[in-house]
């Protein structure tokens, strides 16, 4: 039998060679080595913008929300394992909404718009629930007790994907929500292992352990230590796109930093905003050096290297150089994207001492609408909505 293992294994890496280059390809060296235009001013790319600050939320960090989900005229927000529900609009917190019992821990949920119900995994109890759209339950189904389930997304209103807590390689499931039954895709490896808390925490700093995008057919997704980001549909999945990362691959290393400490690139987020655009996130680390890039793709996923920007800005800050309001996006901005919508969201803490990016001495105003808000502890969600169509660009020479 041992005869045959070279053999195999070649065969087996020739054809994930030839896998690879039939995949649409992203060059992520070009993503975070070019100076890179990503949107115009706001009045340019997006409709009035407008925040809020979310009732009963003082005492919460920016970095606590986990995941927010607009739908219909509600806002759906996840932090501290809590799940709560807030008017979009006015940020008036849902009292009729069940926030759940006292033994359960949210640790992610998504929406089927189709049958308006929520998806959420509790952790603390291994279940997955249905609730209906004031957070009542329809139904729990148990799952497998010896994953820690991270991530749950809806894939069309029979099927949810389920990602676990593991490396150095991704575990995933599919449920069928009609047969209440799970079905595994990848599994564990000899060397598998679960993340504590620590260890999470560390590597939030580094790059997410997955990320999740959009497509007409499923589910798209991205394991950390993959190079390839697989679409996921009730079926199963299937390669999409293939990061060329060369080099600077982020790579596994056993022992407590979890990674090798080379000149190493991650994307961070994926997002399809028109037939033919994309939005990227990305970040570099060179010489102990951290870059984050937000970076807009045609739909190749190569990037605009230049617009009528100049010089050409690495960084959207929509502060209005006159009003100096409160609203702003760096590379390091934690968005939450609706890509149907074509909505970015933030959430901030309002700090009556935080300067402007021009001048001495300027300081940064709230909006009209929540400048006389009585509780200004609370968080502040602020949302973005791109104009309809493309976003144009003019080349520069």
């Amino acid at each position: 039998m041992r005869k045959y293992a070279l053999p195999c294994f070649l065969i087996c890496l020739l054809l994930y060679s030839c896998q690879k280059s039939t995949l649409q390809e992203i060059d992520l060296r070009r993503l975070v080595d070019l100076d890179l235009a990503v949107l115009h001013l706001p009045e340019q790319d997006f409709q009035p913008f407008g925040s809020m600050f979310l009732e009963q939320t003082e005492g919460v960090a920016p970095q606590d929300v986990k995941q927010l989900v607009l739908f219909e005229d509600r806002v759906y927000v996840l932090y501290a394992h809590t799940l709560q529900s807030f008017d979009f609009g006015q940020g008036t917190l849902d009292f009729q909404f069940a926030i759940g019992r006292e033994d359960w821990e949210i640790v992610d949920f998504d929406i089927d718009n189709l049958h308006r119900r929520i998806y959420a995994i509790d952790g603390k109890r291994h279940r997955l629930l249905c609730l209906d759209l004031q957070g009542q339950v329809q139904f729990e189904m148990v799952l497998t007790l010896e994953y820690e389930y991270c991530h749950l997304r809806v894939i069309d209103p029979e099927y949810l994907l389920l990602t676990v807590n593991s490396m150095p390689v991704a575990v995933t499931q599919i449920v069928n929500l009609p047969q209440k039954s799970l079905r595994t895709l990848e599994h564990p490896v000899k060397k598998s292992f679960t993340l504590n808390a620590e260890q999470v925490q560390s590597l939030k700093e580094v790059a997410p352990l997955y990320f999740f995008g959009r497509s007409r057919e499923g589910v798209l997704a991205k394991y950390i230590f993959n190079d390839t980001i697989f679409r996921y549909t009730a079926q199963g999945k299937e390669p999409v796109f293939y990061i060329a990362m060369n080099s600077r691959k982020l790579q596994w290393k056993e022992g407590p930093d979890l990674f090798k400490d080379n000149n190493r690139a991650a994307m961070y987020g994926l997002w399809k905003i028109w037939d033919d655009q994309w939005f990227c996130k990305v970040r570099q680390t060179r010489r102990g050096l951290d870059k984050f890039r937000l970076v807009l793709c045609d739909t190749l996923i190569t990037p605009y290297e230049k617009t009528h920007l100049d010089p050409p800005e690495t960084r959207v800050i929509w502060e209005n150089t006159h009003i100096y309001q409160y609203f702003w996006i760096y590379g390091t901005t934690d968005l939450f994207v609706d890509e149907d919508m074509r909505m970015f969201f933030t959430v901030v803490a309002y700090d009556p001492k935080r300067k402007t990016s021009w001048g001495e001495g300027e300081f940064m105003k709230l909006p009209d609408n929540i400048v006389n808000h009585p509780n200004k502890k609370e968080l502040i969600l602020c949302y973005y909505k791109l104009k309809d169509g493309a976003i144009t660009h003019k080349k520069t020479f």
